[in-house]
């Protein structure tokens, strides 16, 4: 019991050192029809302690109306952002997790359900994003904005596509009711997928045109 309450302690003294640079809901849509909502919280440092660098933490509700999460996300980044590790808790009746760790050379992948235990390997990669199909927080911090390759790895969906990270400028687009000038990037590849930041480099909007698909961040509450 010792050793649990020491580990537990560890986890919140490490949480409570972390800053956060970003916090925010996306409002997630298909066809126009609102579909889900993600929460999430963007700190700097890494949850593990192991490393300097950035944690993204988000948990989507699906439908969007629904009080108990539909899966738990945690992101640990490098300090090139570089996604090092990847968690994934579905929390549906398999209650599967889903663990990554990313490198340079090799991803590896770790399924757990109350089956068992799988294991996959894909070849790493010196520009990779880690996304899932049902988080649009993945794609608050990019590994790097400059123009080029990027590697997608989706570790539940056990997919690893070649993408081009294209950068389209400044442009106006709709969020909500309102016309506003943001910055627009472009994953292209086998799913085409449009980002939109604020200048606070903040992810305002995101849309996936093939699969109907477009999240949008919610209004700040006025306190």
């Amino acid at each position: 019991m010792r050793v649990l309450v020491a580990i537990v302690t560890l986890a919140a003294t490490v949480h409570a050192q972390q800053r956060v640079l970003d916090s925010g809901t996306l409002m997630i849509s298909r066809a126009g029809v609102l579909i889900g909502r993600e929460e999430f919280t963007i700190r700097s440092g890494r949850a593990s302690g192991s490393g300097d660098g950035f944690t993204i933490a988000a948990t989507a509700y699906y439908p969007a109306d629904r009080s108990q999460a539909s899966l738990a996300i945690t992101v640990e980044l490098a300090a090139d952002s570089e996604p090092a590790s990847f968690q994934l808790n579905v929390l549906d009746q398999r209650q599967r997790r889903i663990y990554a760790q990313l490198g340079p050379r090799r991803v590896t992948v770790r399924t757990l359900t109350a089956s068992g235990e799988s294991v996959r390997e894909y070849p790493g990669g010196s520009r990779t994003l880690a996304a899932d199909d049902s988080s649009f927080a993945l794609y608050a911090v990019l590994p790097g904005s400059a123009p080029g390759a990027v590697q997608i790895i989706s570790p539940r969906e056990g997919r690893r596509a070649a993408h081009e990270l294209k950068d389209l400028g400044l442009e106006r687009t709709d969020v909500g009711a309102r016309s506003v000038e943001l910055h627009h990037l472009v994953l292209d590849g086998p799913s085409l997928t449009h980002l939109w930041f604020d200048e606070h480099d903040r992810l305002i909007k995101a849309e996936v045109p093939g699969a109907g698909l477009a999240a949008s961040r919610a209004p700040t509450p006025q306190r």
